[in-house]
Formats: structure tokens, C-alpha cells, sequence
């Protein structure tokens, strides 16, 4: 499964690169890659794309399933927003299967946002009660250089675990 988070409108000079078909039931070959935009889910906040990824002379899929977070004012996402994402990845039928990737443009500030998310929430529910916010921060930026890359991006992790727990 990958969650893809990042802004709905992209600046202009940001550079959008498709790598699957924008619309229902249609598919391409990217290389030996077959690419099939199985369906499109439409919510309020989300757009999840449930795509079928076949590489050449395989018979084995893989699922995948894009979420493209997007507000009403096109800036950042609302923690609301954020929990209802990982809600939808959590209670995906394939997640226990296999990994999770997790990428925005940069792929360092709003995926490492909301895989710090995760991470304390799964430790929290998990009867791992003792959470190190600044030790976990330390070991995700241990795994990806320059991950949470201002303040307001840590700010943002707080607050939606508080959300969470506010909100559980």
C-alpha cells in the first residue's frame, strides 16, 4: 500500500510526474509494468485510488492504494485529517499483508510527519506506554536524512496524537 501525501494543488514549480492512470478502469504499461486504476473513491477530504500493479510475465497483483489528502484551502491538513488517513490505511484488508510505503514530493516533511504519527499511535495502543517522542524523532531521522524538517512539522505530530487521544 502506499499513502501519498501531499498538497492537492501544486505549485507551479513543482513537477507532478503520473505514474498511473488518472481515471477509473483505465490502465498503461510503464515499461514492463502494467499499471490498471482499478477504482476511485471520492470523500470530503480524500481521493483513494485502488490500483493494480502487474510487472511483465507476473501473475501475481499488488494492490495499491493512493490517498491524496486535500483541504479546502490547499495549505496543510488539518490533524483531523491526517488521523482519518491513517484510519483508512489501517483498516485496509491488505495492510497486514505487506509493507506501507508513505511519500510527498519531498519525500522527508509531510511523510515523515505522518509516519511519526503512526509510529506513537501504534506504541501507545500497543501496551507500549512509554513514548520518547524526541527519542522516536531521533531514530526516524536515523532512517530518512532530514526527515521533519521544521518545527511546526513536530508541533503537528503532538497535536494530532493529542488530537487522537482526545478524540479515542
Amino acid at each position: 500500500m502506499i499513502r501519498k501525501v501531499d498538497n492537492w494543488e501544486l505549485e507551479e514549480t513543482d513537477k507532478l510526474v503520473e505514474y498511473f492512470p488518472p481515471a477509473a478502469g483505465a490502465f498503461t504499461n510503464y515499461g514492463r509494468m502494467f499499471v490498471n486504476t482499478k477504482k476511485i473513491d471520492e470523500e470530503t477530504k480524500f481521493v483513494v485510488y485502488t490500483l493494480e500493479v502487474l510487472p511483465d510475465g507476473c501473475s501475481n497483483s499488488l494492490l495499491l492504494k493512493l490517498i491524496k489528502a486535500r483541504s479546502d484551502t490547499g495549505k496543510s491538513p488539518s490533524t483531523t485529517m491526517i488521523l482519518r488517513m491513517l484510519r483508512i490505511v489501517g483498516t485496509s484488508e491488505k495492510v497486514a499483508s505487506g509493507p506501507v510505503v508513505v511519500h510527498c514530493v519531498s519525500g522527508v516533511g509531510r511523510a515523515g510527519t505522518v509516519i511519526l504519527i503512526d509510529v506513537i499511535l501504534q506504541r501507545l495502543f500497543t501496551s507500549q506506554l512509554q513514548v520518547d517522542l524526541v527519542e522516536m524523532f531521533r531514530h526516524l531521522r536515523n532512517q530518512r536524512a532530514s526527515c521533519l524538517q521544521r518545527e511546526a512539522q513536530f508541533l503537528f505530530v503532538v497535536a494530532s496524537v493529542v488530537d487522537y487521544i482526545g478524540v479515542s
